[in-house]
């Protein structure tokens, strides 16, 4: 419950902190029209997801923390959920699949908790990681929509699929959709892989929050905190 607890802080400070950005990229434009708010989460079901954290397997901390998050949105956001790496396998019989498929579960709308939680049933941790694929998806998905658009990846590691999603960020970043993405790193296990997904997190507009455990964990509610109060 702990390590589920201090997910799902993180990722509501992150939510609390993205306004911020955009104000601040906004400047003194005189422009007081409310603006949608559309979150989309994109969640890693990799076969790496199936490892554990101290007990608890990665993706159903990740599964259930992201639906209490979504859960804690204003009433009037929309959410959407894609996912990826959910399809053929780990091993290169099924890289094809894999790298070539992510889904959206859950279209942009006002957050349901019984719609949101029967998305992800039967949902396993089983192939690939093709996140550049997954952020020019939820381009396409975010394409038409107005307002402020925020972009939550969640991974242990970084894209296996020969894509490029630093280009993917920019892309998205640089279009005509106004969007931060932010990448929470749950157990991400190199030096190497940490680097990648701070540069994607960088060409997104957004930041790598680092999730290893639960201390990990209470740490960056500490400074998400701190960061808040000024």
């Amino acid at each position: 419950m702990k390590k589920r607890f201090t997910l799902l802080t993180t990722f509501t400070m992150l939510l609390s902190l993205a306004p911020a950005a955009f104000a601040a990229e906004d400047g003194n434009a005189a422009d007081n029209s409310k603006k949608d708010v559309n979150v989309a989460v994109v969640l890693d079901a990799s076969g790496s997801m199936a490892q554990r954290v101290e007990g608890d397997k990665k993706f159903d901390i990740a599964k259930e923390s992201v639906t209490d998050f979504a859960d804690l949105l204003p009433s009037d956001a929309n959410v959407m959920l894609n996912v990826f790496g959910h399809k053929g396998n780990n091993k290169n019989s099924g890289k094809e699949e894999s790298c070539g498929t992510t889904e959206t579960l859950y279209d942009l709308q006002p957050f349901s908790a019984n719609g949101f939680q029967n998305s992800l049933s039967g949902i396993k941790p089983t192939g690939w990681s093709p996140i550049a694929k997954s952020l020019y998806d939820v381009k396409d998905d975010l394409a038409d929509k107005d307002g402020k658009n925020y972009v939550y990846i969640v991974t242990d590691g970084e894209e296996t699929c020969g894509g490029d999603p630093v280009q993917a960020a920019k892309d998205l970043r640089q279009s005509n959709i106004k969007t931060i993405v932010n990448i929470v790193g749950l157990d991400v296990k190199t030096v190497k892989e940490k680097e990648k997904l701070k540069k994607v997190a960088k060409a997104g507009g957004g930041k790598l929050i680092e999730a290893e455990s639960a201390n990990d964990f209470k740490k960056v509610w500490k400074e998400e905190g701190g960061k808040m109060s000024k």
